[in-house]
C-alpha cells in the first residue's frame, strides 16, 4: 500500500468552506426551532453566546461522526479528502472529538491550529498532531 499523500492546501480550504456552508444551512433550519430569532435586542451578549453555542453544537454533531466513522465530512468527500488515524482508517469518535476540540480552541487565536499545515511537509495542523490524525487524498475506488 502506498504512503498516503498529504491533502493539498486548496482542497483542504475548499472542504472547510463547504462544511461551513452545511453548518450554516443546519443553523438556518434549526433557528426557528430553537427560538434564536427571539433573543432580546437589549441582551446582545447573551444572544451572541447562544448563537455561538448552537453553531458549535451543530458543527460538532455534523463533523465528529463524519470524521470519526466515515473519515470524511461532506466537504472532504466532495474534495476527495479523508481524515485518517495512524492505522490509515477513520480515526473513531474519540480521536475525532479531540481533533475537533483542539481545532475549535486553537482556531480562535489567529487560526493558530492551522499554521503548521502551511509549513510542515506532512501538512498536519496542531489539531491533527494532538489527535494523531492526518488529512490525506482519498484513494481511488
Amino acid at each position: 500500500m502506498a504512503k498516503p499523500v498529504p491533502a493539498p492546501h486548496g482542497r483542504r480550504i475548499m472542504a472547510y468552506l463547504i462544511d461551513g456552508a452545511v453548518v450554516l444551512v443546519l443553523l438556518l433550519l434549526a433557528s426557528p426551532l430553537l427560538g434564536l430569532g427571539n433573543v432580546d435586542e437589549r441582551d446582545r451578549v447573551r444572544g451572541a453566546v447562544l448563537v455561538y453555542a448552537v453553531v458549535a453544537a451543530l458543527h460538532a454533531a455534523y463533523i465528529i461522526p463524519s470524521w470519526g466513522l466515515a473519515g470524511a465530512s461532506l466537504g472532504k468527500w466532495i474534495c476527495g479528502l479523508r481524515v485518517v488515524g495512524a492505522h490509515g482508517r477513520p480515526p473513531g469518535i474519540g480521536r475525532a472529538s479531540l481533533r475537533w476540540i483542539v481545532m475549535l480552541l486553537l482556531s480562535w487565536p489567529l487560526g493558530v491550529a492551522w499554521w503548521p499545515v502551511l509549513f510542515r511537509s506532512d501538512r498536519r495542523g496542531l489539531h491533527d498532531l494532538a489527535s494523531v490524525t492526518r488529512v490525506v487524498g482519498r484513494e481511488p475506488d
